[in-house]
């Protein structure tokens, strides 16, 4: 009677160690995660997803806006002089770039989210909400306790990401609304 206990118990260990191991194996293959960027990596990516949506990523007459500069530098050619060096991150989900996210400080106090993209075909499924609250996250623990963001007046479906992260619309001007965070 010991011996066939053992033997459950056994097999049990047995089942729930395959059990476990399929989880984990099936748990890592629909995986997301947000990494440092990499150019030599992610940069082909960025520009891309930066090509495709620049009507909704800048404003008028930024034409000389060069985004390789800031992937490169980690500065804007626009404005050299900020605060902090941008940091740049990149969703993967099951290691593809689906994703990325561009935020620095403007003032010891102040953020500031530059860019915020999603590749077309891996939208509706969180992945922006989740590279903004990382964004946020991150400026909070640098000792942010304001955060903007700027978009423009019809671009719907990202002012409903901003405010589900609780950003709120503080102004509008020639086309564009800001958004504020606070802490």
């Amino acid at each position: 009677m010991h011996y066939s206990c053992k033997k459950v118990a056994l097999i049990g260990f047995l089942v729930l160690t395959g059990f476990g191991a399929i989880f984990f194996i099936n748990w890592e293959k629909d995986s997301t995660h947000i990494v440092e960027f990499k150019y030599s990596e992610h940069g082909a990516f960025v520009n891309r997803v930066f090509e495709e949506n620049r009507y909704w990523l800048l404003g008028e007459g930024l034409e000389d806006y060069s985004l390789d500069h800031l992937l490169i530098k980690r500065v804007s050619n626009i404005t050299p002089d900020q605060y902090a060096l941008e940091d740049i991150k990149i969703m993967l989900h099951n290691g593809t770039p689906v994703g990325f996210v561009t935020y620095s400080k403007t003032k010891f106090w102040q953020g500031k989210v530059r860019l915020l993209g999603v590749d077309e075909k891996y939208r509706g499924k969180g992945y922006g909400q989740e590279l903004l609250n990382y964004a946020v996250k991150d400026l909070i623990s640098q000792g942010c306790t304001n955060i903007f963001l700027v978009t423009r007046t019809t671009n719907y479906p990202a002012q409903k990401i901003y405010r589900k992260v609780g950003f709120k619309e503080t102004g509008e001007s020639d086309g564009f609304v800001r958004f504020d965070y606070y802490v």
